[in-house]
Parts: structure tokens; C-alpha cells; sequence
């Protein structure tokens, strides 16, 4: 009876039921439908043997793609993944793991999950005192989590750029869903033919609706912001303790204040050491691919001095997800990432910061001005770099450019950024993106023909004539603050006007036709960006045609994983980049 009663609890119709919800709730957001998932019970996700029946007793929703099919990873049984465990411990607790996972942000924290869901003894090791530092200041602190704009694949770029493909060029507006709004950015064209085939394969494994149905599995409330920006209605923190009990039920082991100094492929004699100093000479076994070094100051056994301890695990697969350079001072971002690969002879290219502040030249130049303008924001432009246009708002700051539009290019500027052949190349600002050239010079003709009326009306009557300036003509289309700066310290120097206080009408048409092309192409001659610190994404990093696009392994080193950040895929703005992370870190988790 005992037997049967804990045979009862193990696989209890209930566990059975909420597996069977939350697949079913997957799926339904696949085919478009939205249904509300019945809330855990708190008690359920706590329990690892519960959440453990699933993956065994429910059979997994597939997508069925047109796409080639990856590799069916490897099958998993529980009874030699203990004696590979076993094998690789050197006779320490602590020393080895099937699989251990560098970097506790989004993309690592998903592949700790999947990997541990299929039984794999995972291990996470977090450079700073708590996961997911970056997800936590995501979002203006709300986490936007995701994007379900319809083509993902386009929203992506990687550092080459081939003759055969070229940046995006936004030109045409894209409708989300039904009773969407028009977008800001505007898409036209597509992602790098090579960079949108890599993506693909991972978003075809892990769509945004799977991530969608664990978040709602979890009781966490989110909105549509815009453009298919997902964001939590309350706070980032929810994403993270998600993430943090999916790991619990996994049973994943993460260990925080563990900063990885090494990755070293274990040979044949090699000389391995245990976390509590142990020494085992001889052949390692097989399964043992890597040793990591590491510092250690959270005093796992029972040494709790902030004092750095040396330690060391073994590995039968790695997963490298230690991110970029992105947020270096707030998140202690490293180049962890790019060290290992070049460890390994694998190429990483394009290193940068993207989705970045950027700033104009500001010594002797004519747009030294606008730093004058901090606070300022213009609704809605189209900005230009690269071969790469992003229409949505751009604000002012004291050090220069800001906003979505700017940030949105930045990621096409700097050495590595996909043609990027010229530094010289200006930053392109159309003021008016909803008016072709010739309509605004047809717009400027019959305000000035206004202005020409007007001012004979009031000679003719003999009445004192009130003449308005270039500036505030320009006041109808844009902010007052802009136009008149904008006016007096860009255009009519270089319209040459013959006074900062002429009306329209006293104008040339060729000063009339140059002011328009100048409101559709106002250049900015950059002389940096603001760098890391500020940057919300590092651009560039491990080549795609170094990694299996189903699996994220390495061609050159198998059981070496590469995902998120730490891969030369950068998303645009707006939940692309966390996608990215989810879909990765899934993928390298269903194979490692």
C-alpha cells in the first residue's frame, strides 16, 4: 500500500492535468487563439517531482515546419547520465556536472531549464551575486520580454554582409496584427540572407508563444506596449523568479559570486582537481570534455570569508552564455565570451556596442549646437546610416543623439557594422518622413506665396506689416524649440540667407529648394557613440558559420555551445534580443 500511494504522489493526476494545460496552451497560441492558463498552485511549482512528470508522462506539441527538421537531440536515460555523472566526479561532490551553463542571464537560464527538464545535471555559473542582472534594468524595470511582430527572422543582423544581401532598409509600413497601429519602424527589404537562415532555425524550435505560455502559466500579467513589445505590467523581478523556480523544478544548480577564469579541453592523463583540492591522476574518462576554472567567493562549504577560492569543474558539455560588453559598469559584463572562443581558434568578428547613444563631432562643428536642445523630443523621424533606416522618435540628450530611431541605427555605425566602409559616413535625419522632397518644396512655395499676399494686403491698406520669420513658418511642422534653432544655427547658414530674420517669401527658390532637401537629409558627422556602459546590446561576436544553427554547437569542438549575446545576432529594439535569448538558450539546451 505504501508502494502504491507513493507511486500515487509521483505521478499524480494533477501533475498530469497542468502539464497537459500548459502544452495545450502552447500550442493554442501557435494557431492564434488566446486562452487563459489556469494558475499554478504555489505549492506545484515548488515541486520537482511533480514538474519532473511532465516531460516523462505528456508528450511534447511539435511545430510542423516546411523548414528541414534539426537533429532529434540525444535521448536521455537516467540510469547512465548517474554513472557518466559518477564517472566525472573525481571523488568529490560538487566537482562535475553533465552540463554547466556560463552566464545566469536569459539565454543561459533558458538552457539550464531545457537541459535540466531532460535530466541532465546542470550547472549555472553566475559571475555576480544574483542572476539576471541585465533582465532585472530590461525594459525601464518591466522586462520586455519578447516581440511577436509576424516576420522575427527580418528583425535580426550579424556583422558580415555579402553581395548577395544588405542591411534593412525601412521604407513601407508594417501592420503587426489585425487591430494593430502602423508601425514607427518601418520595414522593408530583409535581414542578411545567411544571418535570417540562422535565426530561423531557432525561432522555428522556441517562438515567442512558448515563452508567452510560461509566463502565463506563472500568473505574471503583461501588455502590448507597441510594434509587439511585450512588457510585464508589474516588474522585471516576476521574469526572473520565473526563471529562478523553472529552475528549482528542474533541479538546477546555480551558484552566484563564481567568475570563470578558464576553459580548457580535458585530455587524455590530465591532471583534474576536485572543489575541495583533491588531485586524480590517470585517464579522464571519455564523457569529460572541459575543465573550468574558477573564483569562487560565496563559500558553498563552510568557509563564508569574502576571501576568493579557487575551484574547479569538469564538464561533459558547456554552454557559454556569459553575454557581451553591454552595461560593463551596472551588470559587470565581460568579454568572457570572446576570450573562450578565441581559446578555441573560433572566430568572432564585429565587436561593438549597439542600441547606443551616439554623439555628433563636436569640436568646429556646424551641429555643435544641438546639445543645446537636452530634453527635446521629435515624434517621429526617419534616421539613416549604413544602408539602414529606423523611423521612430529621437530625443535629445547633453552629450548628443538618443532615442529609438538613433539607437535603432547605431547598431550600422562603427568598424565591424554589417557594409559599414566609411566612418566618415554621416547620420541621415529626415525631419519630415511623412512628405517626399517635392512636397515639402511645394509646401515651402505656398507658404511663401502666403507670406507674399499677406504682406501686399498690408501695404496696400497702408497698415503696419508684421513680417514672420523662416522659424516660424517651420513651427507648423516641427517643435518651436527645434525649428528656431534648427533655423538660426543650421539652415540659413547654409541656405545662405540674407538675414536669420527674412520672411519666406524674400527667399530664392534655390535657397527654398536647398532648405527642403535639408529638412529630408540633415547630415551629423559622428565622432563615437557612448559606449558600453550605456549600450544595451554588444553587436558582433561568434560567427554564425561557426555554429550548428539547430544546436548552437561549435563545428570545431564539440560539446561547446555558443548563445544569446555572446553570437554575431543582434535584434533590433524592442523584445528581438530577448526572443533571441530564449530561442538560443533553448536550443543549445535541448542538445547539450
Amino acid at each position: 500500500v505504501r508502494n502504491l500511494v507513493q507511486v500515487f504522489e509521483q505521478y499524480s493526476v494533477f501533475a498530469i492535468m497542468m502539464a497537459a494545460a500548459e502544452e495545450f496552451h502552447a500550442c493554442c497560441h501557435m494557431r492564434g487563439r488566446i486562452v487563459t492558463a489556469p494558475a499554478r498552485p504555489a505549492h506545484w511549482i515548488a515541486d520537482p517531482i511533480r514538474v519532473d512528470m511532465r516531460s516523462k508522462l505528456v508528450p511534447s506539441f511539435t511545430m510542423v515546419s516546411s523548414a528541414p527538421q534539426r537533429p532529434a537531440p540525444r535521448s536521455i536515460n537516467r540510469n547512465a547520465a548517474v554513472g557518466r555523472q559518477q564517472a566525472c566526479q573525481s571523488g568529490a561532490s560538487g566537482a562535475s556536472a553533465e552540463v554547466v551553463v556560463i552566464g545566469g542571464g536569459a539565454a543561459g537560464l533558458l538552457a539550464a531549464i531545457t537541459a535540466g527538464r531532460r535530466g541532465r545535471h546542470v550547472v549555472v555559473l553566475e559571475k555576480n551575486g544574483d542572476i539576471g542582472r541585465k533582465i532585472r534594468i530590461s525594459g525601464g524595470g518591466r522586462c520586455n520580454f519578447t516581440n511577436v511582430s509576424p516576420d522575427l527572422a527580418a528583425s535580426f543582423h550579424s556583422s558580415s554582409c555579402s553581395s548577395s544581401s544588405a542591411p534593412p532598409s525601412l521604407s513601407s509600413p508594417l501592420q503587426l496584427h489585425a487591430n494593430s497601429l502602423t508601425t514607427a519602424a518601418k520595414v522593408a527589404g530583409s535581414a542578411p540572407a545567411t544571418c535570417k537562415r540562422f535565426v530561423q532555425k531557432a525561432l522555428e524550435q522556441y517562438p515567442p508563444e512558448r515563452f508567452i505560455a510560461m509566463v502565463e502559466a506563472h500568473g505574471i500579467k503583461y501588455h502590448e506596449k507597441k510594434l509587439g513589445q511585450l512588457f510585464c505590467d508589474r516588474s522585471a523581478q516576476q521574469i526572473i523568479e520565473m526563471l529562478r523556480n523553472e529552475c528549482l523544478a528542474a533541479k538546477v544548480e546555480i551558484r552566484t559570486n563564481c567568475h570563470v577564469t578558464g576553459l580548457h579541453p580535458v585530455e587524455q592523463g590530465a591532471l583534474l582537481s576536485s572543489n575541495h583540492g583533491a588531485h586524480v591522476d590517470g585517464e579522464a574518462p571519455s564523457s569529460c570534455r572541459f575543465a573550468i576554472s574558477c573564483q569562487c567567493t560565496d563559500g558553498r562549504d563552510s568557509d563564508l570569508s569574502d576571501q576568493p577560492v579557487s575551484d574547479s569543474i569538469t564538464a561533459e558539455s558547456v554552454i557559454v552564455a556569459s553575454g557581451g560588453l553591454s552595461f560593463e559598469r551596472s551588470c559587470g559584463s565581460t568579454d568572457l565570451a570572446h576570450k573562450v572562443a578565441s581559446d578555441f581558434s573560433i572566430t568572432v568578428r564585429g565587436i561593438r556596442p549597439g542600441l547606443v547613444p551616439v554623439l555628433p563631432v563636436s569640436d568646429g562643428s556646424e551641429d555643435s549646437w544641438i546639445r543645446e536642445l537636452a530634453g527635446l523630443s521629435l515624434p517621429e523621424v526617419t534616421v539613416a546610416i549604413g544602408g539602414a533606416t529606423f523611423t521612430e522618435s529621437l530625443l535629445f540628450t547633453h552629450r548628443g543623439l538618443s532615442g529609438p530611431a538613433v539607437l535603432q541605427a547605431s547598431s550600422f555605425w562603427g568598424p565591424g557594422a554589417p557594409c559599414m566602409t566609411n566612418l566618415s559616413d554621416p547620420l541621415i535625419i529626415d525631419l519630415l518622413p511623412n512628405l517626399s522632397e517635392d512636397d515639402v518644396l511645394e509646401w515651402l512655395h505656398t507658404r511663401a506665396s502666403a507670406s507674399a499676399r499677406a504682406a501686399s494686403r498690408e501695404r496696400s491698406h497702408n497698415h503696419l506689416w508684421r513680417s514672420f520669420p523662416v522659424a516660424e513658418e517651420l513651427c507648423r511642422r516641427l517643435p518651436r524649440r527645434f525649428a528656431n534653432a534648427f533655423w538660426s544655427a543650421r539652415a540659413a547658414p547654409a541656405i545662405e540667407a540674407p538675414d536669420v530674420a527674412a520672411p519666406l517669401h524674400k527667399l530664392p527658390h534655390s535657397s527654398l529648394s536647398h532648405l527642403a532637401h535639408l529638412l529630408k537629409a540633415w547630415n551629423i558627422q559622428l565622432e563615437g557613440t557612448e559606449g558600453y556602459p550605456k549600450a544595451e546590446v554588444t553587436c558582433g561576436g561568434v560567427a554564425t558559420e561557426e555554429l550548428n544553427s539547430h544546436t548552437m554547437e561549435t563545428h570545431a569542438v564539440t560539446g561547446l555551445y555558443f548563445i544569446g549575446e555572446a553570437v554575431d545576432v543582434t535584434g533590433w529594439l524592442g523584445g528581438y534580443n530577448f526572443q533571441w535569448a530564449w530561442s538560443s538558450g533553448y536550443a543549445a539546451g535541448s542538445a547539450a
